[in-house]
């Protein structure tokens, strides 16, 4: 799966590039992979990285800090950092997920209308009933 993911983010980062030359010629086609540099190799100006990062950011609703931008060197750099904040945002869905469930079992349920009682109460009040009726 992991390989798909990395597989999905490189080729829209080459579609994206590609783009930029408008162009989808052989020559431009093979000569992007994982390490071609985003500068020196593919020409691609500050602007040109930024609008690439920033569509990364936005088609997988993810946000790249900026320490992480400044080390992005190579496609495959960029793959990277995309596929790490996908992984901390699955993380910390999950995790919010499994919070929610946590909250809803645990949670006290709500105030009774007067002279009602809850039924936990009734529970333990019929227990209590039929621990005295023992002794």
């Amino acid at each position: 799966m992991s390989k798909q993911i990395f597989d999905q983010i490189f080729d829209l980062i080459k579609s994206m590039i590609q783009e930029f030359y408008q162009a989808n010629d052989a020559l431009l086609n093979d000569s992007i992979t994982m390490d071609s540099k985003l500068v020196d190799d593919l020409k691609l100006d500050v602007y040109e990285i930024q609008e690439l990062i920033m569509s990364c950011e936005e088609n997988y609703f993810i946000d790249i800090d900026d320490p992480t931008i400044e080390s992005i060197n190579t496609i495959r750099d960029l793959v990277n950092a995309v596929k790490t904040e996908i992984d901390k945002k699955k993380a910390a869905e999950k995790e919010a997920a499994e919070t929610k469930i946590s909250v809803e079992t645990t949670e006290e349920p709500t105030s009774a209308t007067e002279g009602e009682t809850q039924p936990e109460e009734q529970t333990m009040v019929a227990e209590t009933v039929t621990m005295e009726e023992i002794e």
